[in-house]
Order: C-alpha cells, then sequence, then structure tokens
C-alpha cells in the first residue's frame, strides 16, 4: 500500500511573535514523524480536511503521529505536526508546492485550528530547515535563517500545558521584545533567547528552581523556551547536560539540530 513518511523536529523560542509579529525559533533533535496514507473522506481528520483544501487537494488521507516532543510546552510540536502532515500530503498527491508555499499555507491552517495565534511561522520555519529562522509572521516572511552549533540541549517540562491558541497578554511589552529582537537579528541567538523566556516568564511564570539547576550544572544558557512552560539549558557536553538532569530528576538530554524536514516515499 502506498504510504508517506516525514520527519520534522521541535524547538525552542527565540523571540515569540506575540507581541509585534517578529518571531523566532531554532530546531532541536525531538523528531516528530507523520505517516500519511489515502482514506475516505467520510472519517477524515478536521486538521487534514483544512490541510488539503488549503493546497487545494482533491485526495482525502489518514494518517499517524510518532513524537518525541512533549506538547503543549513550548516546544514547537504543533508546528512540527502540521508541517510534516501538509509535506506528506503534497508528496503523495504528487503536488508540486514551493516551501514558503507550503509553510504560508500550514501557518494558515495552524491559526485557524486554533493552534497559534500568530500562525507560527517561525516554528514552522525551523521545521522545515533545522537550524534557527527569524520571520515576520504577520507578513508572512522569513527574515533571517542559519545553522548553529550542535551543543547538547536538556529540556524540562514539566507543570501545566499553555495553549498559543488561546494566549492573552496585558500590558505593553513592545519596548523589551524589541530588544530581544534587536540581540537576535545582531547574531546573538541564544542570549535573545535567554531574554525572550524571561520575558514571558515574567508574565506567565517560569521555574526558576530547574532553571538554577540546569545553571549550577554548567549550562552556558539556560530560559523559558517562550511561553513556556518547558525550560532549557545550553551545554558545552553532553555530561554536563546529563549531570543536570540527574540533579533536577527530570529531563530529556538532546541537542540543538540542523537537519531539515525529511521524507520517504513508499509505494508498497
Amino acid at each position: 500500500m502506498k504510504f508517506v513518511r516525514v520527519r520534522t523536529h521541535g524547538g525552542i523560542s527565540i523571540v515569540s511573535a506575540f507581541i509585534d509579529g517578529i518571531g523566532g525559533a531554532f530546531s532541536i533533535d525531538l523528531p516528530l514523524t507523520v505517516t500519511v496514507r489515502e482514506g475516505t473522506c467520510d472519517r477524515e481528520m478536521k486538521i487534514s480536511e483544512d490541510l488539503r483544501r488549503s493546497l487545494s487537494i482533491d485526495t482525502c488521507f489518514r494518517f499517524s503521529v510518532e513524537s518525541r516532543i512533549p506538547s503543549g510546552y513550548g516546544l514547537k510540536s504543533s508546528s512540527a505536526y502540521i508541517l510534516a502532515l501538509a509535506r506528506g500530503m503534497a508528496l503523495y498527491s504528487g503536488k508540486e508546492i514551493s516551501d514558503l508555499d507550503l509553510l504560508r499555507s500550514a501557518a494558515e491552517v495552524s491559526k485557524m485550528s486554533g493552534f497559534s495565534i500568530t500562525g507560527a511561522l517561525d516554528d514552522l520555519c525551523q521545521a522545515m530547515y533545522g537550524g534557527y529562522c527569524l520571520t515576520d509572521n504577520r507578513k508572512m516572511r522569513i527574515l533571517r535563517r542559519g545553522m548553529l552549533p550542535e551543543f547538547s540541549v536538556l529540556v524540562c517540562a514539566d507543570g501545566d500545558k499553555r495553549s498559543s491558541g488561546k494566549l492573552r497578554i496585558d500590558g505593553n511589552y513592545v519596548n523589551s521584545i524589541r530588544s530581544v529582537e534587536n540581540l537576535a537579528f545582531s547574531g546573538r541567538v541564544f542570549d535573545a533567547a535567554v531574554a525572550n523566556g524571561l520575558i514571558y516568564g515574567s508574565i506567565f511564570g517560569l521555574n526558576l528552581d530547574v532553571m538554577n539547576k540546569m545553571l549550577r550544572n554548567g549550562s552556558m544558557y539556560s530560559s523559558q523556551s517562550g511561553k513556556g512552560p518547558a525550560v532549557f539549558g545550553i551545554f558545552r557536553n553532553r555530561s554536563s547536560a546529563v549531570k543536570a538532569r540527574s540533579d533536577i530528576g527530570f529531563g530529556i538530554v538532546t541537542k540543538i539540530n540542523n537537519q531539515g524536514i525529511r521524507y520517504w516515499k513508499y509505494d508498497s
């Protein structure tokens, strides 16, 4: 039976786009794989129906998902999922579509489905290309992207999940978020991610105990991934990240990912 398998990855926020539409994220080696097959229209999930309408595809689909990305913790699981599904559907149907048009369709459906209030083009971009991306989510433009050193990363996802689609922010954070954007566009991606996490941690809460344990175990950078509640630490070597995880008592040790979306097509 014909099917398509697509793999994307989760990520960490550099700049959260909720304030002024400028967003950024970098990819980490937490994979998500979607397997797409032809299905029946009467049993098709709404997300699949919305995507194929956006992509002008007639075929109805069924699909399965395998993921190592904790969902609802600010680690880009929704974007990895939607992009993998969109690419798989396009490949299965033989639909030729540019990367940017695919990203824009995925962002449109992300907003329509309530996964994101901005479309999360930045999160989709890192899932597409790996490395890091900086985007204008209002104009649907990729502003900058590139590769990063593949440092070890510890992510600790704990506490109540936070939905990006239902997020509300009261107050004027424009000046503070512009400072984060300046860091990101000057090449200080990790500094920007730290500052961004502290801003959103001041709004929604931040697990300072986990962050402190990462820092005292040798993390070069530690903060919350955007709105959180996941906390991340970036380490020069894996052994330090493993030691920090042991001190904290939970977490996933991974690394920065520079590999973009991958896919495999099977005819039987």
